[in-house]
């Protein structure tokens, strides 16, 4: 094979830094924020197993990470960024617990 992969085109790699970047200033923006750490037992009891149901195309738009990081989280084996909790449970229709929704407000 000769040539460029397609995934290491300057363009591909152009547009991979921007996700990133766009992913690190979410992530800046939310921890500046008053957002409360919802309890990962919790998540993980309520809302990973429903995560079943969904493609992982779904789950990355909702969050706007990639697929492979929904896989991760759709097949329990990490846990995602408590600004990722609450656009999951509102995927699932699992209501956040009311001490969390009373501190989003």
């Amino acid at each position: 094979m000769t040539g460029t992969l397609p995934t290491h085109t300057a363009d591909a790699q152009s547009a991979r830094s921007a996700a990133n970047t766009r992913q690190r200033v979410a992530e800046i923006a939310f921890e500046a924020s008053d957002n409360p750490e919802p309890e990962q037992a919790w998540f993980a009891e309520s809302v990973g197993p429903a995560l079943a149901g969904f493609t992982l195309p779904v789950i990355a738009k909702a969050t706007g990470v990639s697929t492979s990081a929904a896989a991760k989280w759709r097949a329990g084996l990490r846990v995602p960024h408590r600004r990722h909790r609450a656009s999951l449970a509102g995927l699932v229709g699992v209501e956040l617990p009311t001490s969390l929704r009373e501190a989003r407000h």
